[in-house]
């Protein structure tokens, strides 16, 4: 009678065992789910930042390659003008020669106000053309003004940037874990905002949004700003 209950127990610690194994096989999946997704968003947000360091760079070598032809075109202005000088040192040659030598300085000195005004007209194409690319890497900063620091199993720290305009590089975080019943808490938020619980309960009832979530929470933070002000 003993050694059958003894086999009951038994059976009844394998069946615990297997139970046990088959939960931690689940959450080892749902961890490696949530770091594959970060790891997709992460890669993703590697290479449009790849991209655009390769217009940066593309950008450059433009500006050098332009850079270089104004300053041969500098060269040739210069040469041009010192043609000019020597011309009008020699208004003593005689009146055909010199009506002649006058229609040629005259000629490139038309010549010399249209590369004038054209190098005007390219280096302020050049200066827009810099201008609208630092403008697209500002804005391209601001949409990155996240950054997602993994602080444990689960648990996930969210901190945002560019949203102080007095100081853009303050930081703003929350830490979001959740937990084996896969239920979100927030167990840190700097600074605090109005209205948290109600928007960490909605994000876990049916229908919840994690990256309304996010944006949320980073609306709250702007508002927290403009209030302190």
């Amino acid at each position: 009678m003993q050694n059958l209950h003894s086999s009951e127990v038994v059976d009844e610690m394998d069946k615990a065992r297997q139970e046990l194994q088959k939960w931690m096989q689940e959450r080892v999946r749902n961890v490696e789910d949530i770091k594959k997704k970060h790891q997709n968003a992460t890669a993703k947000y590697t290479g449009e930042v790849a991209s655009l360091h390769q217009q940066m760079k593309s950008a450059e070598s433009t500006e050098k390659s332009v850079r270089q032809e104004l300053a041969d075109e500098e060269r040739e202005l210069k040469r041009l003008q010192q043609m000019i000088k020597k011309l009008r040192d020699k208004e003593n040659l005689l009146p055909q020669e010199l009506e002649q030598r006058k229609r040629e300085v005259e000629k490139q000195h038309q010549k010399l106000v249209t590369q004038d005004r054209q190098l005007a007209e390219r280096q302020r194409e050049h200066a827009q053309s810099l201008q609208a690319l630092a403008q697209d890497v500002n804005r391209y900063r601001e949409r990155l003004g996240l950054e997602l620091q993994r602080v444990g199993i689960n648990h996930m720290r969210f901190i945002f940037v560019y949203i102080d305009p007095n100081h853009p590089m303050r930081q703003f975080s929350f830490d979001l874990h959740l937990d084996s019943s896969d239920r979100y808490h927030v167990e840190e938020c700097k600074p605090p905002v109005d209205g948290l619980a109600a928007m960490v309960e909605a994000l876990n009832g049916n229908g919840g949004d994690l990256t309304k979530f996010v944006v949320a929470i980073r609306n709250k933070f702007k508002a927290s700003v403009l209030r302190s002000k």
